[in-house]
């Protein structure tokens, strides 16, 4: 997401202005961070993809006050394949700093994930994560799942529109209009 700017010719000024604002004003924007950060974690959880629901219970939002008026947000995952789902791997991946080199997945480490999803025995099981581990080589990785980057892109228009709104009225309230 590009960051949303305020472009101004006395930022001084109204850096000032800002600090001098009351408490309601700064917290109405805090709640809007929040609640959007919520939303989009929201949106984020339902794109997941689930095998055991790890990765999906493990999305969060979290937002701090870094100054008189300021408010920062992330939203994510500490789980260390998250960046791999998200991005994919191998060949197929999009992240931008990654290198490119086919990935091969052992049939064996997804022999017990085929038996949960399929609920089948030993033997199929085994069938069926080779045939999977030959896809994944075949097509040089797994494929990105945006789930995160997605659900920010599908509410960016709507928080920029907001966000422009908000900044409108703080700036009014200050003066500076």
């Amino acid at each position: 997401m590009d960051n949303f700017t305020i472009k101004s010719t006395n930022l001084e000024r109204f850096a000032d202005k800002l600090a001098n604002l009351q408490r309601p004003t700064f917290r109405a924007l805090e709640d809007y961070i929040k609640r959007s950060s919520e939303a989009v974690a929201g949106q984020a959880r339902t794109r997941t993809p689930v095998n055991n629901g790890a990765l999906r219970a493990s999305i969060t939002a979290q937002y701090q006050a870094t100054g008189p008026v300021s408010v920062e947000s992330s939203i994510g995952t500490n789980l260390s394949y998250a960046p791999y789902m998200e991005f994919g791997t191998g060949l197929v991946h999009d992240h931008p700093s990654w290198g490119r080199k086919r990935h091969m997945v052992s049939y064996k480490v997804l022999i017990p994930w085929v038996k949960r999803k399929f609920g089948v025995g030993d033997k199929q099981a085994t069938g069926f994560a080779i045939a999977i581990a030959k896809n994944i080589m075949k097509r040089g990785g797994l494929l990105p799942r945006r789930f995160l980057r997605g659900s920010l892109e599908a509410f960016e228009p709507r928080i920029k529109a907001d966000a422009q709104k908000i900044v409108s009225a703080i700036k009014r309230e200050a003066g500076l209009t």
